[in-house]
C-alpha cells in the first residue's frame, strides 16, 4: 500500500499543479474556462482508515470564480464518513461587476475532504458523489452559476485482504532485519579475521644467532 499512495499522490501532485504533457490535457479552454475534476488520494482503503478527496476547480488564465459562488456538496457519501469540504484561502481584489471587494480564485483552486472508513464498512466498491457549483467572470463577460456532478469510487477492503496486506508487510520487515542482521555478522566477520591477520604479522620468530 506504501508504494500505491506514493504513486497515487505523485499523480495526483500531477493534476493539481496543471503540470501536463501538452495544452490539450488541460480540461479548461476558452469555450470551457472552468471545471471541476476530483481525485482520490489513495482509492483503496481498509475499514478504520481515513483518506482523502481533492477536488480541484480549474480556473483558466484571465479568468476567476467567487468565493461566495463556490460549494462543493457531497450529495452521496456511500455509507462512508465524508467531512465538508475545506476552502482553501482566497485572493481579495476589486470586482467592477460586483462593485466591491471580493474573495476569488484566479488560479486552480484545491479543495479537499476528508473520507473515513466506518469499522464495520462492507467490503467492496463505494462511491461518493459531490456537486461543485461555481460561478466566474473575465474582463469583458461573466458566465452563469455552473453545477460539476462528480463521483468517485472507494474499494473497502474485506477483513482477509487487510490481514494478508499485513502479514505482507510483516514479512517485509522481517526479511529486512534479517539482511541487516546478516550484513552485521558478516562485518563482525571480517573484523575477526583482520585481528587474526595482525596477530600473525606480530608474531616474529626471534633469530637463532
Amino acid at each position: 500500500m506504501p508504494r500505491r499512495r506514493t504513486l497515487l499522490a505523485l499523480a495526483l501532485l500531477l493534476l493539481t499543479c496543471g503540470v501536463t504533457g501538452s495544452a490539450a490535457a488541460s480540461p479548461v479552454n476558452a469555450d470551457q474556462p472552468f471545471k471541476a475534476v476530483g481525485a482520490l488520494v489513495d482509492d483503496t482503503l481498509a475499514p478504520g482508515e481515513s483518506g482523502e478527496i481533492r477536488v480541484t476547480i480549474h480556473v483558466l488564465a484571465g479568468h476567476y470564480i467567487y468565493l461566495k459562488d463556490t460549494n462543493v456538496e457531497i450529495t452521496d457519501a456511500g455509507g462512508l464518513q465524508v467531512d465538508a469540504a475545506r476552502m482553501p484561502k482566497a485572493k481579495t481584489k476589486f470586482d467592477k461587476w460586483e462593485n466591491a471587494d471580493v474573495e476569488i480564485y484566479d488560479k486552480n483552486a484545491v479543495v479537499p475532504l476528508a473520507v473515513n472508513v466506518p469499522a464495520d464498512a462492507t467490503p467492496g466498491a463505494h462511491t461518493v458523489a459531490l456537486d461543485v457549483r461555481y460561478r466566474g467572470c473575465n474582463a469583458t463577460m461573466c458566465f452563469f452559476p455552473t453545477t460539476d456532478s462528480l463521483s468517485l469510487t472507494v474499494n473497502v477492503l474485506g477483513a482477509a485482504a487487510t490481514e494478508a496486506e499485513a502479514v505482507s508487510e510483516t514479512e517485509t520487515e522481517t526479511e529486512t532485519e534479517a539482511e541487516t542482521e546478516t550484513e552485521t555478522e558478516t562485518e563482525t566477520e571480517s573484523e575477526s579475521e583482520t585481528e587474526v591477520e595482525s596477530e600473525t604479522e606480530v608474531e616474529i620468530p626471534t633469530a637463532i644467532r
